[in-house]
């Protein structure tokens, strides 16, 4: 499609899974690519791959959980491209110990999935919708893909 081509993509949780297959979606379309995740090694591999397609792609780390450092990954992605017309805000997590009730996981795994799930999303918003406001087509989506399930079965 035409009217991707040229256009800016960020996608948080772009290593791997579902942040990966959008980031391939996206350069098929000819789209600029910004890759983030927290693990460095993966991200690198992935936007090699990215790059392997014949498109322009970065690799930035964030930490979602780190105002900061979502802003910062703003700051770098319009420094790299100028205008972000879509912001993917994919990355997420699930509880760890799947096999214990959710009232005896402990208070740091629940900040944890939060921190990402939650203020992930709301970092993302705060810190690229204000540069996204005047660009004419933009888009905002969130995912998440949790493939076990957080409670018990007792």
């Amino acid at each position: 499609m035409k009217e991707f081509e040229g256009k800016t993509v960020v996608i948080t949780g772009a290593a791997s899974g579902i942040g990966f297959a959008l980031a391939e979606r996206f350069a098929v379309e000819k789209m600029n690519v910004v890759l983030a995740d927290i693990e460095q090694d993966a991200l690198d591999a992935a936007v090699a791959k990215i790059n392997d397609l014949g498109v322009e792609a970065v690799g930035i780390a964030v930490d979602v959980m780190d105002k900061n450092s979502v802003q910062s990954l703003a700051k770098k992605s319009i420094d790299a491209f100028g205008n972000i017309h879509i912001l993917c805000n994919n990355a997420g997590v699930a509880p760890p110990a799947i096999d214990e009730p959710i009232w005896e996981h402990e208070q740091n795994a629940w900040d944890w999935v939060m921190g990402v799930n939650f203020y992930g999303v709301l970092y993302g918003l705060q810190s690229f919708v204000p540069h996204m406001l005047d660009t004419k087509k933009k888009a905002m989506f969130s995912t998440r893909f949790i493939s076990r399930h957080p409670w018990s079965r007792r």
